[in-house]
């Protein structure tokens, strides 16, 4: 008998699922059906799939690497290729179930290296912090120079982004600077916040910079995957509107961003090309990251000896 937390996760992964069919099928409705499949035939996509093949596996050694730098930022010793393993199948994990496949990774290492999962999760919850306020960051600083295209739109992004980096900042340094005493202790001692107290600066920085050199190469992606869909978005452009993009794809709605991601693509290119090349263009990108991680998935789920048991073990202690 399945236990209730696993029946739950089932019941929201489903759920994810089917909200991001009804976004899609609300977009394609909302198209007209003849240029969505003209512009599907006209894509370069001899351009395109080279270019996708390229960068994503460009993605997953960059990831590996900074996931890498990471833990031994916080004294564990995970080599380049260790985490190239690890977060190779955590691909494909995420692919059978997404919200499994977000806590692969403190699993593997835990059944790798010998970490525990809270620390591992303590790290990770870390990790995607540093994301955060990196994608808060660009989103602010990038929309400025297009602020002129549209004041209204891009001021508000502005001001939003703006108060979540504040707020990122303010709580960073609450969380540092609460002292060890009274109701303040049960804060500094929770096993989910050690790693912002041993954090340094240099060590914050540093991987921000290597998160910046990740969001970079998203951004030279989409302006030459965007051209072989006939769509044309300004370089400087796509700094600014990559990261809110991203933002947007991440909020947990939908399984790996669908559905969102081609709202928002629709909704901020819709000035640079046909509503019906951006379409086509984000419905591919979609697919090229799910079934271009597959192989790389089953790779290394095969070299790191993982079985359908082992997901099971997962989603119980998920």
């Amino acid at each position: 008998m399945k236990s209730e937390p696993v029946r739950i996760n089932r019941f929201y992964t489903t759920l994810k699922w089917l909200v991001a069919a009804g976004v899609l099928a609300w977009l394609f409705h909302q198209s007209d059906k003849d240029r969505l499949l003209a512009a599907m035939a006209s894509a370069r996509l001899e351009i395109y799939l080279p270019l996708a093949v390229f960068f994503v596996v460009l993605w997953f050694l960059i990831e590996s690497q900074n996931l890498a730098f990471l833990f031994n930022m916080f004294g564990h010793n995970v080599t380049f290729r260790e985490m190239r393993f690890i977060r190779g199948a955590s691909y494909m994990l995420m692919i059978i179930n997404y919200n499994l496949g977000l806590g692969a990774i403190a699993w593997y290492l835990k059944r790798r290296n010998g970490i525990s999962l809270s620390r591992a999760g303590s790290v990770m919850f870390f990790y995607y912090f540093v994301e955060s306020v990196g994608i808060t960051f660009f989103a602010m600083i990038g929309c400025l120079p297009i602020y002129h295209g549209s004041p209204s739109v891009y001021g508000k992004i502005i001001g939003i982004a703006f108060l979540m980096f504040a707020t990122y900042i303010i709580l960073f340094f609450m969380v540092r600077l609460l002292p060890d005493i009274g109701m303040f202790t049960h804060f500094r001692k929770n096993t989910l916040l050690g790693t912002f107290y041993e954090a340094t600066f240099s060590g914050y920085f540093k991987l921000s910079g290597l998160r910046a050199l990740y969001f970079a190469s998203f951004v030279f992606f989409f302006h030459f995957g965007l051209r072989s869909f006939g769509v044309h978005v300004p370089l400087l452009s796509l700094v600014g509107l990559v990261p809110i993009i991203f933002f947007i794809g991440n909020i947990p709605v939908t399984p790996f961003g669908i559905g969102t991601i081609q709202a928002a693509m629709l909704f901020f290119f819709k000035g640079y090309g046909p509503e019906e090349n951006i379409l086509s263009f984000s419905v591919v990108y979609s697919a090229t990251l799910l079934f271009l991680r597959a192989p790389i998935g089953l790779l290394y789920m095969r070299e790191t000896n993982t079985h359908l048991s082992d997901i099971r073990s997962l989603e119980a202690e998920a």
